[in-house]
């Protein structure tokens, strides 16, 4: 596990130093990482694969601490037409996204994956 010393976090394991933070500061599975800052606040979109509700949100203030805030998609008609998670493969699905920020509104663009049961070939939607 990796640890650094910063300024502002709390427990220290660096050397007597009071400011660390451990390596993954948001464990489990979050693979594809998208980061925008709005504000004083840091948005951080994973991808989530043939996962539903899928594209986890989690927002924080310093890069360390992060809250789950939401999905981006949340709703069935939003993965039961061009975009579909309803009978995806393992490993396709919703990959590698983007999340911006502008005027007031959150885009988050992404890759769609999908393979027709019996294809190898994959599809991009």
């Amino acid at each position: 596990m990796f640890e650094a010393c910063l300024s502002g976090a709390s427990a220290s394991p660096c050397g007597g130093e009071k400011d660390s933070f451990v390596n993954p500061v948001l464990p489990g599975g979050f693979p594809d990482p998208s980061v925008c800052r709005v504000g004083d606040t840091f948005y951080l979109c994973n991808s989530s694969f043939e996962y539903f509700p899928g594209l986890p949100i989690h927002t924080s203030t310093d890069l360390v601490n992060w809250k789950w805030a939401g999905h981006g998609l949340h709703r069935r008609e939003q993965v039961s037409g061009a975009v579909n998670l309803i009978d995806v493969k393992s490993d396709d699905g919703i990959q590698a996204p983007s999340i911006r920020f502008k005027d007031g509104t959150f885009y988050i663009i992404t890759t769609c994956v999908y393979r027709p049961v019996g294809s190898d070939e994959g599809t991009c939607t």
